[in-house]
């Protein structure tokens, strides 16, 4: 489906929003930038440190990612002489996958799964009874992830390896809401969407032309949040591919292909 001339909101980091932009152009959309995310170093470093040395000594089964800043943490930390972790069996979920082909071009991954695909993950990790997870992820990821492998008999630490804090820069948001020159947002994360709430908040942005724009998003978790924050047309993707994400959004309008 496309978008011809709607002016479309993306909200993903900067350093993550060139890929759907362009696929914004490709029908038709004119992609507005607002990053609401920044990643920063993980709020606890000696934390991150303390269990990759314990990843080292072989005290987790598997080494889990399920974002590409997770990844991008983990490369950084890795840089540190000190640590290393050849042996490690790394499972990963989503966008990980990606990032990990490039940044962690040492570490072959034993285990992979599309996002959002948990059960897949579970078999292909073979959770049992006892299996010993490291998952590292962000300061405010849900814990969806790590329910699912508790469930399903897995011993889980679970540790920040990256902050996220509302991002900055991008256009006006405030003063084209007020002209009425967006038309649709963008969510791939409910912590993106807070983020969104946050900032549009700060820069004295009314909330109640926000809510009345059709608004996409990938995942139930962000689906539920735009509706608890009071958006009135919340599309939910189909799967957790950027594509599904503009099909969704282009639904409202009810556009044809």
């Amino acid at each position: 489906m496309n978008l011809q001339g709607k002016r479309v909101l993306v909200t993903r980091a900067a350093h993550q929003a060139g890929p759907l932009c362009d696929l914004l152009r490709e029908r038709g959309a004119l992609p507005l930038q607002y990053p609401c995310l920044a990643v920063e170093p993980a709020p606890d470093r000696y934390a991150l440190d303390a269990v990759l040395y314990a990843a080292m000594a072989r005290r987790f089964d598997w080494l889990l990612l399920t974002s590409s800043n997770s990844v991008a943490a983990l490369a950084e930390r890795l840089r540190n002489p000190d640590i290393s972790l050849p042996r490690s069996k790394l499972a990963l979920m989503g966008a990980a996958i990606e990032a990990a082909a490039e940044l962690l071009p040492d570490l072959r991954p034993r285990a992979e799964a599309p996002a959002g695909d948990r059960a897949g993950l579970l078999s292909a990790m073979g959770v049992k009874a006892g299996t010993r997870v490291l998952l590292l992820q962000s300061d405010v990821a849900p814990p969806d992830t790590a329910d699912a492998l508790r469930a399903a008999g897995a011993r889980v630490t679970s540790v920040a390896a990256w902050r996220n804090v509302p991002g900055e820069g991008g256009v006006d948001l405030p003063a084209l809401l007020r002209a009425g020159e967006v038309d649709g947002l963008l969510f791939t994360s409910a912590s993106i969407l807070r983020n969104a709430l946050t900032r549009l908040h700060d820069e004295g942005g009314e909330l109640a032309l926000f809510q009345r724009l059709p608004l996409a998003c990938l995942g139930r978790p962000t689906a539920d949040a735009a509706q608890q924050a009071g958006f009135r047309a919340v599309e939910l993707a189909e799967d957790h591919s950027m594509a599904s994400l503009l099909d969704a959004l282009a639904r409202h309008w009810h556009t044809d292909p």
